[in-house]
């Protein structure tokens, strides 16, 4: 087996495709913010050269899995919005609050964490609320939307800057499912 070199498939990221695709989307998303999801090292292409790029095309947002992999884009000196989409825990809140991370807040046991580490540290990350529409993940059960917002809305230290769902069939070509989903949220 010496000497055997294994070939697989590869995939060449053309950087001035990829931001004037960038732009397109942005241009038909008026007044709206798109978050770039890099996570895993961007899908396995080079998160760090991926978001470097598209931050100098004016990308204001980058979600990324976990704690690390925020840090990997801070430590490169991307200076935008990164979100973190793992469940939380007290490691990476700490570390939201230090790089100035947002959270995914997705349940009650969420809000149990935000609450003990606001007692001892007087301060708190900003989140995202994820609502679960029907992808049955993660999130709030969609009905339960109104007694979430009272709950935050009471919580007068968190900053909760975004709202988003995850579509569970978006990418079929039967839409019905992916269109209850939007009603819902």
């Amino acid at each position: 087996m010496d000497g055997l070199v294994q070939t697989g498939p590869k995939a060449y990221i053309h950087v001035d495709r990829l931001n004037h695709n960038f732009s397109v989307i942005q241009n038909h998303a008026e007044n709206c913010s798109i978050m770039c999801i890099v996570k895993t090292n961007a899908y396995g292409h080079g998160g760090v050269i991926i978001s470097q790029a598209l931050e100098k095309v004016g990308c204001k947002w980058f979600g990324v899995f976990t704690h690390e992999e925020g840090i990997e884009l801070r430590n490169a000196g991307i200076d935008q919005n990164i979100f973190i989409l793992s469940k939380l825990n007290q490691v990476a809140i700490e570390a939201a609050v230090e790089y100035s991370f947002s959270l995914n807040l997705s349940s009650w046991k969420d809000f149990e964490l935000l609450e003990q580490f606001y007692i001892k540290k007087q301060i708190l990350p900003k989140v995202h609320l994820k609502i679960d529409t029907g992808m049955t993940r993660l999130g709030f059960d969609f009905k339960d939307t109104d007694i979430v917002l009272d709950k935050i809305t009471n919580f007068n230290t968190l900053d909760c800057e975004g709202l988003y769902s995850h579509f569970a069939t978006a990418d079929e070509g039967d839409l019905r499912y992916a269109h209850t989903q939007l009603k819902r949220f």
